[in-house]
């Protein structure tokens, strides 16, 4: 579709190749036949040139054209009309009237004129811009400067579909933040009541432990054990481990490390509930066991605690 200004432009380009072809009439064969052949190239010219347009109009992105003295829309093909809102070219013309009312947000168009005056060009600028129903659009086009021909000349799609799931993926990634943390909570509060430590008598705690006891598990544990240790002043720590799986060989380790650390608190640890496969692991970590003592059953121990005085 072509536009009221560039319909004008096209009238006297019809006058004139008429103007040549009447001229010719009366003149002799050579001056008619140059005439008539100016007429000709003309009226080509100006077919080639509608083929062009109505390829822009057809074109499955908006293109457009604004004066770079007062922001005008001089050109806007069929899609970039639709994108818009609008029903046709001269629609969209008349309804904006400047290519600067349509921004969303005006630092965004700031920045894009201040890259055009730097480069002379833009390539996939992302703004968004308001609709004919004052609904906002999110595009990206490229436009380039022509300075010595007063308007500037460029290409818009849309951009929605993309920002749309960039949103969505950002809506998908605070959703699993705050699954994560919830998680995290969950497997807090799973360890605190999982492991948790029991005053049994005067100076004497106990841990049931239940589950995998992964490294992060045990170093909590360990953490909150020695923190009870010396505010009930323990002297004897029972590890109840019926319940409880060793998730590798740095595990069992621990189990050494835990006992030194308690008998530098003036308590010692006793294994309740050893198992074969624990013991196995332990032993394999090479690890020196003399600060570890061990008893068949919980009710073994306390009453070995008992009998000891």
């Amino acid at each position: 579709m072509t536009t009221g200004d560039e319909r004008e432009r096209d009238e006297p380009s019809a006058r004139l190749a008429a103007r040549l072809r009447a001229s010719a009439t009366g003149r002799d064969e050579e001056e008619a036949a140059l005439l008539r052949d100016a007429a000709a190239q003309l009226e080509s010219i100006a077919a080639e040139r509608d083929r062009l347009r109505a390829t822009l109009d057809r074109a499955l992105v908006g293109i457009f054209r604004t004066s770079l003295a007062d922001g005008r829309i001089l050109y806007s093909n069929q899609r970039n009309a639709e994108l818009l809102g609008y029903d046709s070219p001269e629609d969209s013309i008349q309804g904006m009237r400047t290519s600067q009312s349509a921004y969303v947000y005006p630092e965004e168009r700031d920045e894009m004129r201040r890259r055009l005056v730097e480069r002379g060009h833009v390539e996939r600028f992302r703004t968004a811009v308001y609709c004919k129903d004052n609904s906002v659009k999110h595009v990206v086009f490229s436009a380039r400067l022509y300075p010595e021909l007063g308007f500037l000349e460029g290409t818009m799609a849309d951009d929605s579909e993309r920002v749309a799931r960039e949103r969505e993926l950002e809506r998908l990634g605070e959703a699993l933040r705050e699954q994560n943390a919830e998680l995290r909570a969950h497997n807090d509060a799973i360890a605190r009541l999982s492991a948790p430590v029991i005053e049994l008598d005067e100076h004497v705690l106990c841990v049931p432990m239940i589950g995998a006891l992964s490294p992060e598990r045990f170093r909590a544990l360990t953490e909150k054990l020695l923190a009870a240790i010396v505010a009930k002043q323990a002297r004897v720590v029972m590890l109840e481990l019926t319940g409880a799986q060793l998730v590798g060989p740095e595990t069992a380790a621990q189990f050494v490390t835990l006992a030194r650390a308690t008998r530098l608190l003036g308590s010692r640890v006793v294994l309740a509930g050893m198992r074969p496969e624990l013991a196995r692991a332990l032993v394999e970590t090479d690890a020196a066991l003399g600060d570890l003592e061990t008893c068949a059953t919980l009710r073994d121990g306390l009453a070995r605690l008992r009998r000891a005085g």
